[in-house]
């Protein structure tokens, strides 16, 4: 069962998950995206409703790969005790701190700039690429890939499952969530999406900084146990 402070972390990764769908690195891409997960542009005007069910397997997709994550890391991290166990949150909370000043753009770190994604999930996308299945497939790969801005988020949602075990499922269950939401609702109005995101594009930084100030919160709380 989590306590308050627990509690205070789950609000944590839902409000993460919803500013990764806003970041610079996902926001201005969705009509592209739409398209991709469709199998063309034409689809999307002719056939909203079925780009909202490809909608729906992605998030089904990226929701279930980071549930398994959130229990495998608690099965991992549940038993470590003694110093170690005192230390863990301390040393996440430090690196989560690195990450939100990397977002706030207040500290350059190299490797957090490149992207990654799995070989080995592009082969088979390649293969199903239109179906429900290269939809469910393509959110999956989402838990194993890293954009520049939305990966020191998820980076920090995997620091605290690793600050507090106990929670870990819980806390990528509510980031999934909070990137869930916002994937579902431009679905239900794909139509209107391209317009949306040539009003919001000049505000989008604000996005990566509040995201960087929230996670900064959240490696404080880390640090002082109150995770």
């Amino acid at each position: 069962m989590l306590a308050l402070d627990g509690e205070a972390g789950l609000a944590a990764a839902f409000l993460a998950g919803i500013l990764s769908f806003f970041s610079p690195c996902v926001f201005p891409l969705l009509p592209a995206f739409f398209a991709y997960l469709s199998g063309g542009m034409e689809k999307i005007g002719k056939r909203q409703a079925g780009v909202l069910k490809h909608i729906l397997f992605f998030v089904a997709g990226f929701s279930l790969s980071f549930a398994a994550f959130g229990a495998v890391m608690g099965s991992l991290f549940g038993g470590v005790g003694g110093e170690l166990a005192a230390w863990l949150p301390r040393l996440g909370g430090i690196v989560i701190i690195l990450f939100a000043l990397h977002l706030m753009g207040i500290l350059k770190i190299p490797f957090l700039l490149a992207g990654r994604s799995s070989g080995l999930m592009r082969g088979a996308q390649a293969r199903l690429r239109g179906s429900f299945a290269f939809s469910f497939l393509v959110g999956a790969s989402l838990a194993v890939s890293w954009t520049p801005c939305a990966g020191p988020v998820l980076g920090s949602i995997f620091l605290m499952a690793v600050a507090n075990p106990q929670g870990s499922f819980w806390y990528f269950l509510f980031y999934s969530i909070g990137l869930s939401l916002p994937f579902i609702a431009a679905g239900a109005f794909v139509s209107r999406t391209e317009w949306l995101v040539r009003k919001a594009q000049p505000y989008l930084h604000y996005f990566n900084y509040a995201a960087g100030m929230l996670m900064f919160l959240v490696g404080l709380m880390a640090i002082s146990g109150t995770l």
